[in-house]
């Protein structure tokens, strides 16, 4: 049997609400007895349908949307935020470091590897540089957001760790593509 088509169940989630909303209000409460039980000579029992009985009938029913639940306010569009010009200017960076890699670095067929080329250093530095200036930068992202909102801001730490941590993946996966396309241009693997 359906858990909504049993009658009793129904009556006793209506007794409950009932109950609630009357405790909240201040009326009297609603008795509810626990249903009789009868035992005939085989050891069965039968359970006699549940009856509700109340000291004062509502006229109107009470409204179920509120009734034992917690007061959640939604997001006022006023909450703080993290701001997105940090991250913008860290992908402007990333974007350099791409440009200078492929402008850089040689791609004539007799040149030599990438790794051995006097460029390659301050290339390298500077990727690792810019890995590293992600999470630093996200967390200065976050004092600032967490400092001009009065140091309140539920998830602002969250959202601007997991913003520094996308934007330096996705940079560091670019700028090791386009390195790895300047080697493979070098040796003819891509025309």
């Amino acid at each position: 049997m359906d858990p909504a088509d049993d009658p009793i169940a129904e009556e006793s989630v209506d007794a409950t609400i009932l109950e609630a909303v009357q405790d909240r209000e201040g009326e009297p409460s609603v008795d509810v007895d626990t249903p009789p039980v009868s035992v005939d000579d085989s050891g069965d029992q039968d359970e006699a349908p549940a009856v509700v009985e109340a000291d004062e009938t509502p006229e109107q029913e009470p409204c179920v949307e509120t009734a034992g639940l917690p007061d959640i306010t939604p997001p006022s569009p006023g909450r703080p935020r993290v701001p997105w010009w940090p991250f913008e200017i860290y992908a402007i960076a990333w974007l350099a470091l791409i440009a200078y890699t492929v402008v850089g670095l040689p791609h004539e067929n007799d040149s030599a590897p990438a790794v051995l080329q006097d460029v390659y250093p301050a290339v390298l530095l500077a990727a690792v540089v810019l890995t590293a200036a992600g999470p630093v930068m996200s967390l200065f992202t976050w004092l600032g957001a967490w400092l001009s909102n009065g140091r309140r801001g539920p998830g602002l730490l969250t959202a601007s760790l997991i913003r520094g941590a996308l934007f330096t993946l996705v940079g560091v996966l670019s700028w090791w593509g386009t390195l790895t396309l300047v080697d493979a241009v070098r040796l003819g693997l891509v025309r």
